[in-house]
């Protein structure tokens, strides 16, 4: 989708995105949106994004998986709030 330079992306992201079941969203840690990711999670689908250092939350738990492929961190998280 193209916009105006005065419009921003997360607003089209909120505005127009076809949350779909079973689906993994991906977003750059300029995007962060409690509201969005909570939509998505309520869909049944996932996000994966790099946190700000202002968010507080409680880790679930660990995907141990991953680590061994030199994914620093693959965090399960919940309640989600700027500090």
């Amino acid at each position: 989708m193209i916009t105006e330079g005065n419009i921003s992306d997360i607003r089209i992201a909120k505005d127009k995105l076809n949350i779909k079941p079973d689906s993994i969203y991906c977003f750059d840690r300029a995007y962060t949106d409690l509201e969005l990711w909570s939509n998505i999670d309520f869909s049944k689908s996932y996000f994966v994004t790099k946190l700000k250092n202002n968010l507080k939350y409680t880790v679930l738990g660990q995907h141990l998986e991953a680590m061994k492929d030199g994914i620093l961190s693959d965090e399960k998280i919940k309640n989600m709030k700027r500090i």
